[in-house]
């Protein structure tokens, strides 16, 4: 094996399968990033919508989450990958840029992250005279039908958060797509507009934000209903996620296996005119005609000569 061949070795072993990322950080501290990213977006998305006098000033909820999604990617992305969702966490994990064990550990971060933001907004507003928290919280709490601020019904919203979420995810694979954490002010930057983007359609939709965990965690401090219709807002954006971790892994393999198909198909192009050189310069060598030394030839016409006279 030769000293490339040992390093590469070496390097596959200390990198995530499929991702071709050598971590930096231990897991626990990547899932620390996680929990502590994923606090930051869901107080600033649910707790400017709650907090936030509209008729003094006005800043959509969505554009909040946008901009603390930029924020924390750009603070704490290179620790974990700026995930704080798990619709990133499951499409990166699917595509092969995450290890599997990962993906499960990052999830129960961001469950934890986006828990203790909700208790955090909770807290403060139990601290309000004349203000009940399931009623703030059913201002940010996701929903369908008779709970949707346009009444969109279940079949509208299940399509509006599948498509969202795949959206979502494909951005950040395709800004992130070398795997390698010099992307991330690239990924924050996309993620964030486009989350604020998404975000905006959706509030007069769904209220929901393409993110299960705000999802959960504004929906247990709202009215009962909230939790009632948890169940679309987590398999919606995970199927979107996972729609679209398989179309980049797809792409992924199937350019491999091209290249790969390519670099052997002009190995063996290759081989024909190097195997006919080599038989060539081998008949030449053989056809070569074997030139006499020059002390047998002296030698020879020495006999000739020799022998004349004595015929004499």
């Amino acid at each position: 094996m030769t000293s490339v061949d040992a390093e590469r070795a070496e390097t596959a072993i200390r990198t995530i399968p499929g991702s071709g990322q050598k971590p930096a950080h231990g897991l626990l501290l990547r899932a620390g990033a996680e929990v502590l990213g994923t606090f930051l977006v869901v107080l600033a998305g649910a707790g400017v919508v709650m907090f936030t006098n509209t008729s003094l000033a006005l800043f959509p909820g969505p554009i909040a989450t946008g901009l603390a999604t930029i924020a924390a990617m750009y603070a704490l992305g290179r620790v974990s990958g700026g995930h704080f969702n798990p619709v990133l966490t499951l499409a990166s994990a699917v595509a092969g840029r995450s290890a599997w064990r990962d993906a499960i550990v990052y999830l129960l971060a961001q469950l934890v992250g986006a828990l203790g933001a909700a208790l955090a907004l909770a807290a403060v507003l139990r601290n309000i005279p004349g203000i009940k928290v399931d009623s703030s919280f059913r201002f940010v709490a996701a929903g369908y039908a008779e709970h949707s601020p346009f009444s969109v019904q279940l079949p509208g919203v299940l399509l509006v958060e599948i498509v969202g979420a795949a959206v979502l995810a494909a951005v950040y694979l395709a800004a992130s797509k070398d795997g390698k954490n010099r992307n991330i002010p690239a990924a924050a930057v996309s993620v964030g507009l486009a989350l604020a983007v998404l975000g905006q359609f959706a509030q007069g939709l769904s209220n929901s934000q393409f993110n299960p965990v705000r999802s959960l965690a504004t929906a247990i401090f709202a009215e009962p209903w909230a939790l009632q219709q948890q169940w679309l807002f987590w398999v919606a954006p995970l199927a979107g996620a996972l729609l679209t971790g398989m179309v980049v892994r797809l792409i992924t393999v199937t350019g491999a296996d091209l290249a790969a198909a390519e670099e052997t198909r002009a190995a063996e192009a290759s081989l024909p005119a190097e195997a006919d050189a080599v038989v060539v310069q081998e008949t030449v060598v053989a056809e070569a005609p074997q030139e006499q030394p020059e002390d047998d030839r002296a030698a020879a016409e020495h006999e000739e000569a020799r022998d004349f006279f004595d015929k004499k």
